[in-house]
């Protein structure tokens, strides 16, 4: 029932809090790449649409990995 309900609420949800989540994390990447740079670790973001791009593929990785630990403990 749940992957049904959630794939009926899809539009809502990026329409509402699931894009405001987009902005956040890739503001929040962006921030990661800056402190990265000050400290010498070999991770940079080159502008905010690439933060945005990443930041997409975070979400669907961790939705993905969600979903299958979540089948195994079933």
């Amino acid at each position: 029932m749940k992957p049904v309900l959630t794939l009926l609420s899809l539009p809502f949800i990026l329409l509402t809090l699931g894009l405001f989540l987009l902005v956040i994390n890739a503001l929040l990447l962006l921030l990661t790449g800056w402190v990265a740079g000050g400290i010498g670790v070999g991770f940079h973001v080159d502008g905010f649409w690439t933060a945005v791009g990443g930041s997409i593929v975070i979400t669907v990785v961790t939705w993905a990995v969600d979903s299958l630990l979540s089948e195994r403990d079933r």
